[in-house]
């Protein structure tokens, strides 16, 4: 599975956990981006969104001791590896 430093802390694989589905959403919200031209008025709408909904981490990772992209890369790591045993 994962081998980061941090999953040793159940802490932070209780935060992965719990902000799973979040980053899933977050994928979704974003998937529009790709082939978007940079200036359409929807990429403002899509990065509020995302903002939005990444706060949360933000805020766990704070608590963590981590930044919060630290933490939003650690759930993305997770969330693959997954998807990469079930296509095994």
């Amino acid at each position: 599975m994962l081998t980061h430093p941090s999953l040793n802390d159940p802490d932070v694989l209780q935060a992965v956990d719990d902000f799973r589905a979040v980053v899933l959403e977050i994928r979704d919200i974003t998937r529009p981006l790709v082939g978007m031209r940079y200036g359409d008025p929807r990429r403002a709408q899509i990065g509020a969104q995302v903002q939005s909904r990444f706060d949360d981490i933000d805020l766990r990772a704070e608590r963590l001791g981590m930044s919060g992209l630290t933490l939003f890369e650690l759930i993305n790591m997770a969330i693959d590896a997954e998807s990469v045993a079930v296509a095994a």
